[in-house]
């Protein structure tokens, strides 16, 4: 009973551990994307130093393609092409990444 007690406990954790794992990589997916708006909205109101801060944070929690490519994007209508190259390369390489992590 008690090897019971032990095991249920184990695989409890196990679960909950990757439970915290996946919500943490979503939050950092959807800071990604907030940043990344928020950079096209200062960009779009004539803010580019406030927009180049947001893309910077942006690009710090990106971890997906997409969310390259959204930070390649505000790079290169900010006039960064060398940050909006590094960004294309960046997703490239995500697409290219094992999945399943």
């Amino acid at each position: 009973m008690r090897t019971l007690v032990i095991i249920t406990s184990f695989i409890a954790g196990i679960v909950i551990a990757g439970a915290s794992v996946a919500a943490q990589h979503q939050q950092q997916q959807q800071s990604a994307y907030n940043f990344v708006m928020l950079a096209a909205e200062a960009r779009d109101q004539g803010q580019p130093t406030l927009a180049k801060s947001h893309v910077d944070r942006a690009a710090r929690f990106a971890r997906s393609a997409q969310d390259w490519y959204s930070v390649a994007d505000v790079y290169q209508t900010l006039g960064y092409t060398g940050a909006a190259q590094d960004a294309n390369q960046r997703a490239e390489d995500a697409l290219r990444a094992p999945r399943g992590r």
